[in-house]
């Protein structure tokens, strides 16, 4: 974006007096991405979406006119935001920096495949192929827990049904009611074998 340009291609000062001026317009500084974190594409993108309004004054103070974004510039910016936001929300939680569990991996992953689905792609100007290119993805990379016939899922459902936050919450992002019962039962059965192997007065 043209705030990256400005860094990128001017001294110090030049940085620090280009700094103050988009703090005097919008209050707040922007943040440019970074290579070494993850998410700081989206969040640099979101930041500019929401100054949407502002762009043309912040352009012509910081004379960049000819970068200036045009509304297909901003049409694409929602709509890949839009398309990449559940792979956000789901890394969010499984790169936590604590209480991040085992039992939270199946669930995230279901969530995320029934999130990047429901966006209708008929609706897509920009981000069909980046749409597609993540649900492909996930689809082979977790092709052995996504496919729900596996030892692999068996082993994740069990982890999912026994962690508080989750328990049978996400088995409506299964669609069929016979995977659905078939796992609920292996949990069933995993709790009522671990139950039998207990030695005598171990408290429940």
């Amino acid at each position: 974006c043209w705030v990256c340009l400005v860094w990128l291609g001017l001294d110090r000062v030049s940085r620090l007096k280009s700094a103050e001026i988009i703090q005097s317009i919008l209050g707040h500084t922007l943040s440019r991405p970074d290579e070494t974190r993850w998410n700081s594409l989206f969040n640099s993108l979101t930041q500019i979406k929401k100054i949407k309004e502002k762009s043309s004054e912040l352009t012509r103070a910081l004379n960049l006119k000819q970068c200036s974004f045009t509304v297909s510039d901003y049409n694409y910016i929602e709509e890949f935001l839009f398309c990449v936001q559940p792979l956000l929300q789901a890394m969010d939680i499984l790169q936590g920096d604590k209480s991040v569990f085992y039992g939270m991996g199946f669930p995230t992953l279901l969530c995320l495949k029934r999130k990047l689905m429901a966006i209708n792609s008929e609706q897509l100007i920009y981000c069909k192929l980046i749409r597609k290119s993540l649900l492909d993805s996930i689809e082979k990379r977790f092709s052995n827990i996504l496919s729900i016939n596996t030892v692999e899922v068996n082993n994740a459902a069990i982890a999912a049904f026994s962690h508080p936050k989750f328990k049978n919450k996400w088995l409506n992002c299964i669609h069929t009611s016979y995977s659905r019962d078939k796992l609920l039962s292996i949990f069933k059965k995993a709790v009522t074998a671990a139950l039998l192997t207990q030695p005598p007065n171990t408290p429940t």
